[in-house]
This record gives structure tokens, sequence and C-alpha cells, in this order.
């Protein structure tokens, strides 16, 4: 058996680099290589040609030795186990998640799926295995359905990555079928204890109440209410653009989890009072006013924001407030509040939209990327109209300031 030795060469994108190993030749003289491609982390990123600093060189040679390494430690035959592939995928494409992405797969994996697959060679794994990892948790009903799609696109990605290196002959993760999602997997809270939450803040925390106020208006997600500034408000369209949100980690702007821009009609009320939110910020900032402050900002700085954590931790003060009572809060009139969060003013828009428009405006509305999930999740249809909908669900909202 030959001497491995690893070649590296410019990959096809830039930042990425292909490393070959030779491994013998086969029955009819042809070379036999095993190759992977490999994209240090900020490579990409910077755009820079092959080895444009001695740190990139050095990261690339170590990534070709662990190769180098690994296939020999294979045999050249030798089956790698599905634990290296998952170093190896998360090594090569974990780089293209983001972070928090990335942390959530590590949980999945270390919790689950390594000790249900990590030790088996990847070309052991079948289609059924997989499907009764699926079934298996289901039927135990810890985890819910969306959890466990998780873990199946983790692994699915794995062995993905496993059968394009040339290391199993079909990808058995191809074609499974997800984890369904019950109409009543979340129990929603009542509309009171939601309402209610408006309610109690606007005494305490108005710009909380007023995203929160939003969030049952237009079903954003935390981090795309977090991002959104006055630029993104038309009040004359009476809609609200949403094409970012903000990193969790880096409390960046970052896009959004579907990658493009959708435009939300809000209803007249809601226009109203965002207009009146931002007259009344104009006239207190004068010539400072710019449109590209964010809608909800600092109690002392309306021209920042403070970190996107900040509006669940009101909302968690709130519910702490109201745990055991048993008469209804002076406050807001509401006794329980449990279930409340931000979360659930999203599910609640994507119950009353699928309710009353069907899955696909519902999904449009909430920046789903499919309407069958939409659908499966929040029930069936009735109107086909996104502005009637958001003026349904204006019209049901308290009023903010009352």
């Amino acid at each position: 058996m030959p001497d491995l030795m690893a070649t590296i060469r410019p990959g096809k994108l830039t930042g990425h680099y292909k490393v070959q190993v030779f491994v013998g030749v086969d029955p009819s003289g042809k070379r036999r290589n095993r190759a992977t491609t490999v994209c240090p982390p900020g490579c990409a990123e910077r755009g820079h040609a092959r080895f444009e600093t001695a740190s990139t060189r050095r990261q690339v040679e170590r990534i070709a030795g662990d190769f180098e390494r690994e296939v020999a430690g294979q045999g050249h035959g030798k089956e790698m186990t599905v634990a290296t592939a998952w170093k190896r995928w998360e090594r090569q494409r974990g780089t293209r998640l983001a972070p928090a992405t990335m942390a959530t797969y590590r949980t999945a994996w270390r919790l689950r799926l390594a000790p249900a697959f990590g030790a088996r060679p990847v070309v052991d794994i079948r289609h059924r295995d997989l499907a009764a990892y699926r079934d298996h948790h289901v039927d135990a009903g810890r985890l819910g359905p969306s959890t466990i799609n998780q873990d199946l696109a983790v692994i699915q990605g794995v062995l993905r990555w496993a059968h394009e290196q040339g290391h199993i002959e079909a990808n058995p993760g191809a074609g499974l079928r997800r984890a369904s999602h019950g109409a009543t997997e979340t129990p929603l809270p009542e509309d009171a204890a939601l309402f209610g939450l408006v309610v109690h803040l606007q005494r305490s925390a108005p710009t909380a109440a007023l995203m929160v106020w939003l969030g049952l208006a237009i079903g954003a997600r935390r981090g795309e209410l977090a991002a959104l500034r006055w630029s993104d408000i038309d009040l004359v369209a009476g809609t609200v653009s949403i094409d970012k949100s903000v990193d969790t980690r880096t409390q960046a702007d970052k896009s959004t989890k579907t990658k493009g821009t959708r435009v939300v009609p809000v209803g007249e009320q809601v226009a109203v009072a965002l207009g009146a939110e931002r007259d009344r910020r104009r006239a207190m900032a004068g010539a400072l006013w710019s449109e590209s402050w964010p809608v909800f900002c600092t109690a002392r700085d309306p021209s920042r924001r403070p970190h996107s954590d900040h509006w669940s931790k009101v909302v968690r003060r709130v519910m702490a407030a109201h745990e055991g009572l048993t008469a209804p809060c002076e406050t807001c009139g509401v006794t329980d509040m449990a279930g409340v969060n931000l979360k659930a003013l999203r599910h609640r828009v994507a119950t009353e939209a699928t309710r009353l428009a069907g899955a696909r405006v519902a999904a449009a509305l909430v920046g789903h990327a499919s309407p069958v999930m939409t659908q499966n999740v929040y029930g069936h249809s009735r109107r086909d109209d996104g502005r009637e909908v958001a003026d349904q669900l204006s019209a049901g909202l308290p009023q903010l300031g009352a």
C-alpha cells in the first residue's frame, strides 16, 4: 500500500481549498484518491486568494494533515463512524451557519444524536434507523416535533456530506418523513393574558408595550421586531418591511431566517399608533432625528436599541409578578399569565391568520418558508386577503395608551 500524501489545490469558491489523498490504484490501473474541500474560518468572508497569509497556509495544512491521518487510520476501506463524519462536517460546513444555529446543533449532537449514532459506521446507517429514531421520540413525548425535526436535519446533513465525499453510496436520510406537528403542540395563552401584558407594560415599560402590541399585530420574530427601524415602516401604505433580524451573539443586524424580505400589511389602528409614536419621538429629538433610528430603543437614547434579550426579561418580570395571584392584578385585571412570552404573540397571529385566510396568507405574514408547515401547525382556512386579515388582527387589539 503506498504512503499517503495530501495535495492541496485552490477550490472552485473563494477561500476554499481541495485536499486530495492518493490511496492506490484500482484493478484497471486507475488512480484512486480521497478528497475533501475545506474552508478555514473567515477565509471566504475575507475573499482572499490562496495562502494569502502564513496563518491561512498553516490552517489549511493542519486540516490536510488531519485528513491524511484520518484516511490512513481508516485503512483505505475501514468504515468511518458517524462521530468522525460529524467532526468533519462540523469543521467544513459549520462555518457557514450562524453561531447560534451551530450551538443548537452541537447541543443536539451531544445530548441525543451522538449516543444514538456516534459509534456506528456511516455505511451501516439505514433509512429505517432514522425513521426509528423519529418514531421513538414522537412516541416518548418528551421532545416536540420541532426538536425532533431539528435532530433529523443535523444527522441528514452529516450523512449528506458523507455521501458527497464518497464514504457511502447513497444518503439514507433522503426522503425521510418529518415528525408531524400537532395543532395543540404548544397551547396558546388566552387573549386576555396577552392583552393584559400590553396593559401592564404601558405603565412600567411603554416601549416594551409597543413591541408586544406590534408583535400581536404582525407576528414577527423577536429578533425581527428588535431590528426594526422607522425607515422600515410606511405609514402611508400601512406596511412594515421586514428584511433583517438581530444576531443574539453579536447584536448586529443579520438576514431573516428565510433570507428574504417580506412586506407585512398592518391595520389602520396599528398604523395610527405607530405614527403617533414616531411623531412623539421626532418632536423630542428635533434636528437630530433620523429615520434610521430603532423603533424599539433604550429608555434614555432613542437612537440606540438595547440588547435583544432585554425584551424577554421585561416580559418575564411581568409574569413573575403574576405568579401565585388568586385575584385579578390591579394593573391589568389578569390573574394567570402562564405561557405568556414573545413567541406566543407570533403563535397567536399565525393561528388567527390561518383560521381567517389559510396557510398561504399566514405563511406570508409571519415569514414561514413554506405554507405546508403553517398549515400543519396552525389549522384551516377561510379568507384569502392579507390586508383583510391585518385589519381583523388589529381590530381585536387593546387600545395602546388607553
